[in-house]
């Protein structure tokens, strides 16, 4: 999963395939360096690369067949700055 974030305040956790023929995995590599060398990165950000993987990584990540509970992890978070609608 890649794409255009931006990191203040966003905590990250990329999964990409080694093996992805459509977008490969320097597209999730090199931004997650280059935000892991900012001077002050954020402490929750991450990757995880799958080996012989292709382009369909997010079924092992959201079925939780790869051991990554992406769910408990998105709980971890809240945004301050929402709106709770009663």
């Amino acid at each position: 999963m890649s794409g255009s974030v931006s990191p203040k305040n966003t905590p990250l956790w990329a999964f990409h395939g080694d093996k992805d023929g459509t977008v490969g995995a320097s597209g999730t590599i090199n931004p997650i360096n280059n935000i892991l060398a900012c001077p002050a990165p954020l402490e929750d950000i991450s990757m995880v690369i799958y080996p012989g993987v292709g382009h369909n990584s997010w079924r092992r990540t959201y079925d939780l067949s790869a051991g990554h509970d992406i769910y408990h992890w998105l709980l971890n978070f809240r945004n301050e700055d929402a709106i709770t609608i009663p």
